[in-house]
């Protein structure tokens, strides 16, 4: 026998897939990520239940890791009217409104 017709033997290619996996809906699983309780693990449980020949675990924790990567950082804050002031000059940064007498006091 022939090395080669050996190798091919010992080492065939691996079978071909024409079937696609479905893509998990990477937006949905970012909003649940923000309630409470919810874990990549349960979230990937239900895509396995839903697709039972979809991706395993590392791979979807890893896609997942890549698609918020790729999103924008964005920083939400809210203030209540009066409780803080923010001002970008350096000789008001530890000075704050006095609400009886109304004028810069420095905040000791």
């Amino acid at each position: 026998m022939e090395e080669a017709a050996l190798d091919a033997l010992l080492f065939p290619p691996p079978p071909s897939s024409s079937r696609t996996r479905p893509m998990p809906n990477w937006a949905a699983v970012n909003r649940d990520l923000g309630r409470k309780g919810v874990t990549l693990d349960l979230l990937w449980n239900e895509y396995k239940a839903q697709e039972p020949e979809g991706y395993g675990y590392s791979w979807f924790c890893k896609h997942y890791e890549r698609w918020a990567a790729a999103l924008p950082v964005t920083l939400r804050q809210t203030h209540t009217p009066g409780e803080k002031l923010f001002n970008a000059r350096r000789n008001y940064s530890k000075c704050m409104i006095s609400r009886k007498i109304s004028r810069w006091q420095p905040v000791l």
